[in-house]
């Protein structure tokens, strides 16, 4: 109302005929001028990678005296220097001025991915106070074109889960001025480094089998020594029986992680990837619960501890001395979630965790899943199956519960355990096992809930596809509850290893072979048609032939004679061109 013209009455139509008398009209309100605030003009921006963004930093009306502030970009699930270029800075906002903008730079990588966000803070402001608006994000918006064909780039870490012999897999980065750097590539490039030493061999599998009798062949880039040693690749198509169709007493072992590393070694980068912040970079401020904890990928809060153990650590954070900014102000802890997405994921099987969880209102640690399509259909619809949460408000029990469309949030069906004494006072080994159609909880060997597509009608079940595993260790929140004022930190939750069973393994191998006779990087092409059976197979492996429309897995074997390092990069199925040609025949007359 900086510029009023005047007012008017109506009357609501239909009323009729008659007559209405006025007196004393009074403005009302704080005539006090409101606070000066700075603060960004947008809670999200958007730029396509390559272009430089512009973010607006305003007040809330024009001063007579210049405002400073001070900026940064912070959290993010783009690669500093690689997505887009860190800036900070102080920002001077003229008197009689309103506006000022912040330019980040991005990077266009020439890599498809999904939008990637980055938080961008104010701090320090003379002049003015930092208003609600203090923090934006920056999405970053890819221009590439996914590749259906590309299986694996190795862009900071490898697939490769199952891996005998000795040999040390490692996602490396080549720089395009590298000697190493791969015909083409873009200013940086991701590569596997393969340092072997005698007869090994890694696969990597899939949750589900993958149909690929549509194409031709396998190819990749290999970086050749010359060494004259002929390589063997493998596929592992049909299976005669899989998890959904064995009960689970006969299920084996399959991945575990056991956490024996020594102590301070950060989680296998390769299984795991580490949420961050409070849930802006997600679109979810506060994970969707209002919590209160900023997940970091510091091994302050997410390390082994030597005595084979993960130990993910909740501190509490001094705010004086702090830059964290979560949504209800500055961060007053942190913690860790990590999650397996795009690296160990499962469908089907016994999933377990043996934990010690931390003591104490308001603590909320959880070992659970989410579906893998969850970036395509969103969450309920992805699907949640959460094998354990404990809330330290309610001492003696645990949870188990799952959420799908219609069932979400506090609607979900699950159901507690109560173990007669306070959950943390040792560790509890915490399962699901899980069947199409079917899932069965158990603490201590104990089944306590089950759940099937009848307990959640009308609405869809959304449990028969690949989901990953989730471990974290959060504070406050919708179902955290009120923080006893009386904690004492750093709070721990203490995971002794997570393991999977499944059916064994009878996938029917084949094989082909190629020779390392060359000396940098070459695009190496293997037919299917150039695949036989393998020798050796898995007991009760089938005998129909590449079929290739059930595809379980690849992998690389190295004869006993490797020793030293080569490289692998961009592992592609190839569709061959075919070319017809008219034939002419030239006769002498």
């Amino acid at each position: 109302m900086t510029e009023t013209w005047g007012y008017a009455v109506d009357f609501p139509g239909g009323v009729g005929a008659h007559s209405a008398y006025f007196d004393y009209v009074m403005l009302y309100g704080d005539s006090r001028q409101p606070e000066l605030t700075v603060a960004f003009a947008d809670p999200e921006y958007s730029v396509i990678e390559g272009q430089a963004a512009q973010l607006v930093v305003t007040l809330n009306y024009t001063a007579t005296a210049p405002v400073t502030v001070t900026y940064a970009t912070a959290e993010s699930l783009a690669t500093p220097d690689r997505d887009f270029t860190p800036v900070s800075g102080t920002l001077s906002i003229a008197p009689g001025a309103l506006t000022v903008d912040i330019t980040i730079p991005t990077l266009d990588d020439g890599k498809p991915e999904v939008a990637e966000r980055v938080a961008v803070l104010l701090f320090d402001s003379e002049g003015a106070t930092l208003g609600f608006q203090r923090r934006t994000v920056l999405v970053i918006e890819d221009n590439e074109s996914a590749d259906p064909n590309l299986l694996d780039d190795f862009e900071g870490f490898h697939p490769f889960t199952v891996v005998t012999g000795t040999v040390t897999l490692n996602a490396t980065e080549i720089a395009a001025a590298s000697p190493l750097a791969l015909p083409g590539q873009g200013a940086y490039e991701h590569v596997l480094q393969v340092n072997a030493a005698g007869a090994s061999e890694f696969v990597r599998t899939y949750p589900v089998g993958q149909d690929w009798s549509t194409h031709d062949g396998l190819s990749f880039w290999f970086h050749g020594t010359d060494s004259g040693e002929e390589i063997t690749v493998q596929l592992l198509d049909n299976q005669s029986t899989s998890t959904a169709e064995v009960a689970p007493a006969e299920w084996v072992p399959v991945w575990s992680q056991e956490f024996n590393e020594p102590v301070g070694t950060a989680p296998d980068s390769n299984i795991w990837t580490h949420e961050l912040g409070d849930g802006v970079l997600n679109d979810v401020v506060g994970w969707g619960n209002s919590e209160l904890q900023y997940y970091t990928n510091s091994t302050d809060n997410a390390a082994m501890d030597g005595a084979g153990n993960l130990k993910i650590t909740l501190r509490q954070v001094e705010t004086a001395n702090s830059d964290l900014v979560c949504h209800y102000g500055m961060c007053e802890y942190t913690s860790a979630r990590l999650i397996s997405a795009n690296k160990a994921e499962f469908a089907y099987g016994r999933v377990e965790a043996r934990v010690q969880v931390p003591a104490g209102a308001g603590l909320w640690p959880a070992f659970w899943m989410l579906g893998t399509n969850i970036g395509t259909v969103g969450w309920p619809t992805s699907g949640e199956i959460d094998i354990m949460e404990y809330v330290g408000r309610i001492p003696n029990e645990v949870f188990g519960t799952i959420h799908g469309p219609g069932y979400s949030g506090g609607n979900g069906f699950g159901d507690t355990y109560d173990l007669g004494e306070p959950v943390p006072n040792v560790y509890h080994t915490f399962s699901v096992e899980w069947s199409p159609d079917e899932i069965h909880w158990f603490v201590d060997g104990i089944n306590y809930h089950n759940a099937t597509p009848a307990d959640v009608a009308p609405n869809q079940w959304v449990f028969n596809h690949p989901f990953y595993v989730i471990l974290n260790l959060a504070i406050g929140g919708n179902f955290g509850g009120d923080v006893d004022p009386t904690l004492t930190y750093p709070k721990e939750m203490l995971v002794d290893y997570v393991r999977v069973y499944q059916a064994v393994d009878t996938a029917e191998r084949f094989e082909a072979t190629f020779t390392d006779d060359f000396a940098g990087w070459r695009k190496v092409l293997i037919p299917f048609s150039s695949f036989v059976r393998s020798a050796e197979q898995p007991v009760g492996a089938p005998n129909d032939g590449l079929t290739l429309t059930e595809v379980w897995g690849y992998g690389f074997a190295l004869p006993e004679s490797s020793d030293g390092t080569f490289y692998l990069d961009q592992v592609r199925l190839q569709d061959l061109q075919y070319y017809y040609l008219p034939l002419v025949f030239k006769t002498n007359s």
